[in-house]
């Protein structure tokens, strides 16, 4: 039946008046799919009943979809070629009616209603009451780019337009652009922007039977959806509180970190102006400690000029520790300055040997020099450095050293120019107690100390190893330590090597 009055239509005649639409409004439905042969039987069916009603069609669809639908229209029957001629069915491209309707992701209103309403006015005379019968997907394809917002905009100019135009709206959606639990709001903010929703094929081409089983694996899927998003916005919830937590932990970290800066600025600040304090004194009391060991004022017995000793030997081991504490400030505030010059490796050393001397005797303990010969004659020998800061280095290793040596035992100091590297290496070794392995890490801290069974007391304020490293790295080399608690220690002094002359 249908088929013959398909063959029947007169595109040149009067149409008549539509059996279905007479006396209603616009209308704005969706039909879902999940293949195009479907889409084809559907849509075919749609604008063919619409023909045979008199209506005007127009499709803004893909090409590939356009001539589905016209072969399809030919299957039932519809002279497509007399009906595009007729201006009966109107076929569009939906890429570029929506390339000229959009501005960025979101459609223009303006241009909307200037490219879309036209085709919605001119009826050729026929009756205003006739509606135009419309089949667009331009909304499913901003939905395939991912703009959900812009395609929810887009049904909602639509519906807009059929208040104004008198129109029945059929949009295609692919069941292919679901598949998310992402999308179970804007399924359902789709669905409420139509009058009627036209289920898939699965529903609509199965008996009683197939018909509830597609329900309700529709139901499932909705459920199983609705879970996925409360699980997402859960854990979302609790991403946002993590994220609030780390960046209040940041908040505090950065607030302690401050006030630790300040503090440790005022630390600097006082252990500096302390320092100086001390040392006026101090350089005092030598002074008038060495005018009154001259007799200027007046003669001394042996037994003032022990006690103006002891005071004497008091005072530099004052001055000593006063020395270090001003330098570790200096170091910490960034305020240490360095003298670099060429300084030769062996007499260097043998300057500093000269001066413990004394040391070594009391201690009766055995110093040897190893000196390595470079790789040729033109290697360098000097290194590049500030000679009081390598002389202050190598004299709190080599104390160190006597400190923890017992009599009778060695050290060594062995120094190498390495040109493969660019770095000399000078290594004080020792045979004495060693430091034990769970302590290696902290001798750099600052106010550590170790304990020796062969002193009953410990001199200095544990800071001669903090400041020996940080001078070694303010040169650009480093110090680092080894030990054996069976073969004592050896700690290793790098510094750069100077550039031979061109």
């Amino acid at each position: 039946m249908a088929s013959e009055q398909l063959r029947s239509i007169e595109f040149d005649a009067p149409p008549r008046t539509p059996r279905r639409i007479a006396g209603r409004s616009s209308s704005h439905d969706v039909q879902f799919y999940e293949s195009d042969a479907y889409l084809a039987e559907a849509v075919s069916d749609y604008l063919a009943r619409g023909l045979i009603d008199g209506q005007r069609c127009i499709v803004i669809a893909t090409q590939r979809h356009r001539l589905a639908f016209s072969k399809a229209l030919r299957n039932r029957g519809v002279d497509v070629v007399r009906a595009r001629g007729a201006e009966r069915l109107l076929l569009l491209d939906a890429r570029k009616t929506l390339a000229s309707i959009m501005d960025g992701q979101s459609a223009n209103e303006a241009k909307f209603r200037r490219v879309i309403a036209p085709l919605f006015e001119r009826t050729g005379g026929r009756s205003s009451r006739i509606p135009v019968r419309a089949y667009g997907e331009m909304v499913n394809l901003l939905w395939q780019d991912g703009n959900r917002t812009g395609a929810i905009a887009l049904e909602s100019l639509w519906n807009d337009l059929g208040a104004v135009c008198d129109l029945e709206l059929l949009c295609g959606y692919a069941m292919t652009n679901f598949g998310s639990a992402n999308d179970a709001r804007e399924f359902e903010a789709i669905c409420a922007q139509h009058a009627h929703v036209a289920p898939t094929e699965s529903y609509s081409r199965g008996d009683k039977i197939g018909r509830l089983l597609e329900i309700t694996r529709l139901q499932q899927r909705a459920r199983a959806l609705e879970n996925e998003v409360v699980r997402r916005e859960m854990l979302e919830r609790q991403l946002r509180e993590a994220i609030e937590e780390q960046e209040r932990s940041l908040d505090a970290e950065r607030a302690a970190r401050a006030e630790a800066e300040v503090a440790n600025r005022a630390k600097n600040q006082f252990l500096a102006v302390m320092s100086h304090e001390l040392r006026t004194p101090l350089n005092a009391i030598a002074g008038h400690t060495q005018l009154l060991d001259l007799g200027l004022h007046g003669p001394i017995t042996d037994a003032q000029r022990d006690a103006l000793d002891r005071i004497d030997r008091s005072q530099r081991h004052l001055l000593s520790l006063v020395n270090d504490v001003l330098n570790l400030a200096h170091i910490e505030s960034g305020r240490a300055e360095f003298l670099f010059e060429h300084l030769e490796v062996a007499p260097l050393i043998h300057s500093i040997v000269a001066m413990i001397e004394p040391l070594l005797a009391t201690a009766q303990l055995e110093c040897r020099v190893v000196e390595r010969v470079p790789d040729h004659d033109m290697a360098p020998r000097a290194i590049w450095a500030d000679r009081e800061k390598v002389q202050q280095i190598l004299l709190n290793l080599l104390t160190n050293a006597i400190k923890f040596t017992p009599a009778g035992g060695r050290i060594t100091i062995d120094a190498t120019c390495a040109c493969a590297t660019d770095l000399a290496c000078i290594e004080v070794r020792d045979t004495g107690v060693g430091i034990p392995a769970e302590k290696i890490d902290a001798v750099f801290e600052p106010f550590v100390q170790l304990a020796t069974k062969f002193s009953s007391r410990q001199d200095g304020i544990g800071l001669g190893l903090t400041i020996s490293r940080q001078f070694a790295r303010g040169m650009h080399g480093d110090l680092v330590v080894a030990s054996d608690a069976a073969e004592g220690a050896c700690f290793r002094l790098t510094l750069p090597l100077a550039q031979p002359p061109a």
